[in-house]
């Protein structure tokens, strides 16, 4: 299956803002302050399975002067295959969708997917801890208690400043 055959246009150019209980809110705005003049990023899950989320950071995006593109990873499978897909994207981060099973937060292949990330210069934000543990640079939302949580090694390779 092609990650980029999906209803929601998985490669379509997407800009938007708003979102769940400020979770992304929170995120995006530590995006921009840590990243400032960067704004295009990427956001890879099942997309068909996350449509709120998708919607939400979408809106949370654009309202921000985000752009985000979207990746299709519908299973654990499809993982490798979008890796390759990555730097086809020039994304200059990327947002990791804390529910996905596959790639969110906890997901089964989230160390693989931040790995890519991290070999293509993106920094991978987040909004649980737990993402921070496989592999995000920095997390920051309510399962934070909205602090910034950060991998040190990556803030440090990224030379972001927190």
């Amino acid at each position: 299956m092609n990650p980029f055959r999906s209803p929601l246009a998985a490669l379509a150019l997407v800009a938007g803002s708003s979102l769940f209980a400020g979770d992304y809110d929170a995120m995006l705005d530590t995006v921009k302050r840590v990243l400032p003049g960067k704004t295009l990023g990427v956001v890879a899950c099942h997309l068909e399975g996350n449509k709120a989320a998708v919607r939400e950071l979408a809106e949370a995006a654009h309202h921000r002067g985000l752009k985000l593109r979207f990746l299709d990873i519908p299973n654990a499978g499809q993982v490798n295959a979008a890796t390759g897909n990555l730097p086809a994207l020039n994304a200059e981060f990327a947002l990791i969708v804390d529910g996905d099973p596959v790639v969110g937060s906890n997901g089964s292949k989230t160390k693989t997917l931040t790995s890519a990330y991290d070999s293509l210069g993106m920094p991978s934000f987040a909004t649980d801890e737990a993402a921070v543990k496989n592999g995000a640079t920095l997390a920051i939302g309510a399962k934070t208690q909205g602090k910034v949580v950060s991998n040190a090694a990556r803030v440090k390779y990224f030379r972001l400043k927190v």
